[in-house]
């Protein structure tokens, strides 16, 4: 999958996403209760030919899916070794 970048430097798809998923933060289950799988899919193959119109995905747990679908594809750990210490000590930890 190409990985087209936005202005933030972050994946164009995912935030694209993360907007979708952000306007419907209050839905029960997020990231917990799991979409259509044909859906997801289907999705996935679209995004992969650089197609990234989600509009017609009406299901937020589909879109959920699609977005952890896509964290687990990516090349590299988003806390990568030189990043960690960082996260940590942004948690107090």
């Amino acid at each position: 999958m190409e990985r087209e970048e936005s202005t933030t430097g972050i994946p164009k798809i995912m935030q694209l996403l993360n907007d979708r998923i952000e306007s419907e933060i209050g839905e029960e289950g997020l990231f917990r209760m799991a979409g259509s799988k044909n859906a997801t899919i289907a999705a996935k193959a679209v995004i992969d030919q650089g197609n990234y119109d989600m509009s017609n995905i009406l299901d937020i747990h589909t879109i959920c899916d699609i977005y952890k679908a896509l964290l687990r594809e990516m090349p590299e750990p988003m806390l990568t070794e030189r990043g960690t210490p960082l996260f940590s000590n942004a948690h107090g930890r």
